[in-house]
């Protein structure tokens, strides 16, 4: 046979298109597969997984933080025993820095590290750490991690905190307060509850307390929450529809051995009386730009204008006798829970059943000791506080003064704090009584609404 000439054409192999494109998607599987089974950051370990309720979704365009930014009230420092409330922009003083509010562990080393996310960049900073005086001699106590901004961050969007070393992956948090302001504030006044627990049932206080902060002027209730009875809980819920309240979690006890006192002898445990005093300095913080004035006080406390209605008017008339720059001090009084006064246009028939202290049967108090410190409460500007404790501040602006108590005072209604004296020897102070005639119909009605919405 002739061999073919070179004028002719010679047949040729045509590619195997579909093996191709098995060999194509076989590459692109195995680079999917160990892009999500590698760390996309060397040497940072991946934590444990967390609920996706409190996670962002990872965004996937640029200008953005890497990771998620976490949700949840408490969060431990990567590395550390210590655990972050919450970050917040510090606009006072020299030099720009975030204040992370903080429950500190004090006897850690002060070791710590920001990672400032920017406009879609991440700034590294060393950290530093301030412990609040009003420890008790607890482990555990208020605190604030202080991450100075870096002169290319132009506003910081996002934070994490870890110690310097750590190697696992980061947790951030949206940073908050960002906006300064000096006026048209949402509120005027912002009641701070910290902290309600040991499955708190008094429902009659809480409804009778959160009608009286209405009356008296206040705007928003902020409670942190870390247990309550079934009935409270409905009753939250009704004034977190109602936009009196904002519950904030508050699971100190998933995280720290808490003390239910103040005296560690006494109360053992590693915090202070449920992290009282870290939940207050977040309240400061996160109404700070957000409320005219906060008072700071308890559940089971009213503070009860003696002269005027309420809030509004007293403030007027303390800020024109004393300074606008000032906290004010208002001095406790104890209502022993066990004298009462009962009248029936003060306990209608619908509260029989409640579960709870009728505050308007309780208007006898005890005498305080003259010469005696005495606890009290405060209101202030929030912008004049650095530090709150739980009677008064550890640093401020220009300091508080006492408010006579002719003009407010404390009305704290509680177990006797000197059972040696007889009922002739406490002071009768029915002032909650000047509100029954508001107080009772607007109760009744809160009490039926939660009672119709379990029917």
């Amino acid at each position: 046979m002739a061999s073919p000439s070179p004028d002719q054409d010679t047949p040729t192999r045509r590619p195997n298109w579909k093996y191709i494109a098995v060999l194509i998607v076989f590459f692109i599987v195995n680079i999917a597969v160990y892009s999500l089974t590698s760390n996309p950051t060397k040497g940072l370990k991946q934590p444990m997984p967390r609920p996706a309720s409190h996670l962002e979704p990872l965004p996937t365009a640029p200008g953005f933080c890497p990771f998620p930014a976490q949700r949840d009230p408490l969060v431990s420092v990567s590395g550390a025993r210590s655990y972050v409330v919450a970050p917040y922009v510090e606009h006072r003083g020299g030099g720009r820095q975030i204040r992370a509010i903080s429950i500190v562990y004090r006897p850690e080393p002060d070791n710590y590290q920001c990672l400032l996310c920017c406009g879609g960049r991440n700034f590294s900073v060393s950290a530093s750490r301030n412990v609040h005086s009003d420890h008790f001699g607890f482990d555990y106590c208020a605190g604030d991690i202080f991450c100075p901004v870096a002169s290319g961050c132009a506003e910081p969007e996002h934070v994490a905190i870890f110690s310097r070393g750590q190697h696992q992956e980061p947790a951030f948090f949206p940073v908050q307060n960002r906006e300064l302001r000096t006026s048209g504030f949402e509120y005027n006044f912002t009641v701070c509850i910290s902290t309600m627990y040991g499955n708190y049932s008094n429902l009659l206080q809480v409804v009778q307390s959160m009608e009286m902060y209405r009356l008296l002027g206040v705007g928003r209730v902020a409670v942190y929450k870390n247990s309550c009875s079934p009935e409270v809980e409905r009753a939250l819920d009704y004034y977190e529809a109602q936009g009196l309240v904002e519950v904030v979690p508050w699971p100190v006890t998933s995280f720290i051995n808490v003390s239910p006192g103040w005296r560690k002898s006494a109360s053992p445990g590693d915090l202070h009386y449920y992290g009282q005093i870290p939940a207050l300095n977040d309240c400061l913080y996160r109404y700070m730009y957000r409320t005219k004035y906060v008072a700071l006080h308890d559940i089971d406390e009213l503070i009860l204008p003696q002269r005027v209605d309420d809030w509004n008017q007293l403030l007027v008339r303390l800020e024109q006798r004393y300074s606008a720059d000032r906290g004010f001090e208002f001095e406790n009084h104890v209502f022993p829970v066990s004298v009462s006064d009962q009248i029936d246009k003060y306990r209608p028939r619908e509260w029989e059943k409640v579960k709870g202290v009728n505050v308007l049967e309780h208007v006898f108090r005890e005498p305080n000791i003259p010469n005696r410190f005495n606890n009290f409460k405060v209101i202030a500007n929030p912008r004049l506080v650095f530090e709150t404790t739980v009677h008064g501040f550890l640093r401020s602006m220009h300091g508080t003064v006492r408010v006579d108590r002719d003009e407010a005072h404390l009305y704290h209604v509680k177990k006797g704090a000197r059972p040696e004296l007889s009922p002739s020897d406490l002071i009768r102070d029915d002032r909650v009584r000047h509100y029954a005639p508001r107080l009772v119909p607007a109760v009744s009605d809160v009490l039926k609404h939660i009672s119709n919405s379990v029917e």
